[in-house]
């Protein structure tokens, strides 16, 4: 009786002292949220495979209208520098992109997959699930550095029949890619649908709130307990 007495007074002090328990998500489900939801250094904060896409569609965009420019080299060469800019900023940095560029997005998309699948709480699926993302990932990364190696040659090119010839294949490698990006989200959209507990959307503070240490392992930042003690009172995570 008296240890049930004691139960109910703890109870009753952590009601008054606003305790509350938040469970956190896996660290590997946070992983997969800075694929699809939000990273820390991208354009606006957005999911590193949001900013593969939009580049990757920005680059095709841009080859289209270079093939469109037909046998005037001064306009296909411009939308060509359009199309490098969208896919490497390191060598174009001017263009309609967001500064970010196809293969550093679709880089880190794909490693933070990986980094999910290496967590110590990732589930089976997702370990399973991640090997084919990566092999896939790694086909649009060699499919972007293909038309990286066609802008350069354009630029190159002073004959106007080659430039017509490779504007041609550049417009279809940039479509393939953007193509396969899409296609990569839905392979990693059927992974995440089989996932078990399922996967829900992550708050902005977890989003943020992991760090990596020298050894690689990546743990919560104290920030993350902070921002919640801040906001609403002594907090026990589960």
């Amino acid at each position: 009786m008296r240890h049930f007495q004691l139960i109910l007074l703890m109870l009753a002090a952590c009601t008054l002292a606003g305790c509350y328990t938040v469970a956190r998500p896996t660290i590997a489900h946070v992983h997969i949220g800075h694929t699809t939801a939000g990273w820390a250094d991208t354009p606006e904060k957005a999911g590193l495979l949001t900013v593969a896409e939009r580049e990757a569609d920005i680059a095709a965009d841009n080859a289209r209208k270079a093939f469109q420019a037909g046998r005037n080299p001064d306009e296909l060469k411009r939308y060509v520098g359009y199309v490098l800019h969208a896919t490497d900023p390191n060598l174009e940095p001017r263009g309609p992109g967001t500064g970010y560029g196809f293969i550093r997005a679709m880089d880190g998309a794909a490693d933070h997959i990986r980094f999910a699948a290496d967590s110590d709480d990732a589930s089976k699926n997702l370990k399973d699930g991640s090997l084919g993302l990566e092999a896939a990932a790694s086909r649009i990364r060699q499919s972007a550095k293909v038309s990286v190696s066609i802008c350069l040659e354009i630029l190159r090119t002073s004959k106007v029949e080659d430039l017509v010839s490779l504007a041609e294949e550049l417009k279809s490698q940039t479509d393939t890619t953007a193509r396969e990006t899409r296609a990569w989200r839905a392979q990693l959209q059927e992974v995440i649908a089989r996932e078990s507990p399922p996967f829900t959307r992550i708050e902005r503070r977890y989003l943020f709130g992991l760090i990596r240490l020298p050894s690689g392992l990546w743990r919560w930042h104290p920030d993350v307990d902070k921002a919640s003690n801040q906001s609403q009172g002594t907090s026990t995570y589960k």
